[in-house]
């Protein structure tokens, strides 16, 4: 390991991620100098709503993240499906909230976000991606219709990765749960370095 480099992980031990610790220790050196050295300031990372260097590392690894350099200036691309769940109750439209992130030590995020979001597993359609979404983070065995609303492209800056451009390809969907997976509680996503709270909402 190359001395005087730190190494920015503390909101998600190495021993919580199930990728050998030697490949996750030298991708995470990889990407730690190759973002410093485009001016990436990583140091912000893992603070506040912020996701830390093991993260990235940890996407790269799995495919769900490309780090390519365009115009001299890194940048992520992400491809990602997005699944608008809903559910109606005695007339009445749910819609699915991703509410807030609890991690290890005490930090929340707070998310705001409709329905569930996936990144998409190389080789991976759309459709499976959304059941896998739904399964992953609700513990739903989706099996009936899923709705195509579109696809969209957006690049921006990460707030997840603070000064790191990404570019996000969305594919958005839709489903109406049946009421065998409806839980008027919501739903909990649990993993080794955080809880994802999911709420209902009225649809306006």
């Amino acid at each position: 390991m190359e001395r005087g480099v730190r190494l920015p992980y503390p909101a998600l031990k190495v021993a919580e991620i199930r990728i050998p610790k030697k490949q996750l220790k030298t991708q995470i050196l990889e990407i730690t100098n190759r973002l410093k050295s485009h001016g990436i300031p990583v140091e912000r990372w893992g603070l506040g709503m912020a996701k830390t260097i093991a993260h990235l590392a940890k996407e790269i690894i799995e495919g769900e993240t490309v780090i390519t350099v365009e115009n001299g200036e890194i940048l992520r691309k992400v491809k990602l499906t997005h699944v608008d769940v809903r559910h109606v109750v005695n007339g009445v439209g749910l819609q699915l909230v991703e509410d807030r992130q609890e991690f290890k030590g005490g930090r929340k995020r707070r998310r705001r976000i409709t329905g569930v979001t996936e990144k998409m597993k190389p080789g991976e359609g759309p459709i499976s991606s959304a059941k896998r979404a739904l399964l992953e983070e609700l513990g739903i065995n989706y099996k009936g219709k899923i709705e195509s609303l579109g696809f969209e492209e957006k690049t921006r800056m990460s707030p997840s990765y603070p000064g790191l451009i990404t570019k996000y390809s969305k594919y958005k969907m839709r489903v109406n749960l049946p009421n065998s997976a409806f839980r008027p509680e919501g739903y909990i996503e649990k993993q080794p370095d955080k809880r994802t709270f999911f709420i209902w909402e009225e649809i306006n």
